[in-house]
């Protein structure tokens, strides 16, 4: 870190840039072995319903409606 190291101030940054990404890298491994032991340990029928929720949320984050025949045909019953 000081300058008798004998590292020049470029190389420096590129150590502690490449040291960054590298533990970038181990806490997004960690994160998806943490969600796969997660999703292992659920029974089969919620695994089913945690990804249909997880892909109801997505469309509610995106501001998309639901698919057009779905509405389409969702309050078909109540006027008539």
């Amino acid at each position: 870190m000081y300058a008798q190291d004998g590292e020049s101030q470029k190389k420096q940054e590129q150590r502690v840039h490449k040291q960054r990404i590298q533990q970038e890298a181990e806490q997004e491994q960690a994160q998806i072995e943490m969600n796969n032991q997660h999703m292992a340990i659920q029974e089969k029928k919620t695994r089913k319903r945690m990804k249909k929720s997880k892909k109801k949320a997505k469309k509610v984050n995106e501001h998309k409606g639901d698919f057009f025949l779905v509405r389409l045909f969702k309050n078909r019953n109540k006027g008539f």
